[in-house]
């Protein structure tokens, strides 16, 4: 899902199989921005591999700052991508805002 507001794009992500930085792309592609404000659900990454060391590449390229890793990103993927850029973990019932 892609929220296009005027700060830039929010990507929404279930599960992201097709990788999290090809959404990122697309959303970019048929958004109304290449300013990317925050990526928020699973982004299927599971380890500290080169998968998840080149996300964490993509996501600082692209200075996205707003984290929010869930579903399908385990545990030690999430570790890796916090030590690198801090993000807060949402749970049922969070809410945030831009």
């Amino acid at each position: 899902m892609l929220l296009d507001s005027p700060e830039g794009l929010i990507v929404i992500s279930g599960c992201a199989h097709s990788g999290i930085c090809n959404i990122i792309d697309y959303a970019k592609k048929v958004g109304n921005s290449n300013k990317v404000l925050a990526v928020i659900g699973g982004f299927h990454l599971k380890e500290k591999d080169t998968q998840t060391i080149k996300t964490i590449e993509y996501f600082k390229n692209n200075d996205i700052s707003a984290l929010f890793p869930m579903h399908c990103t385990e545990f030690e993927a999430r570790v890796v991508i916090y030590n690198d850029i801090k993000f807060k973990t949402l749970k049922s019932g969070s809410v945030i805002e831009f």
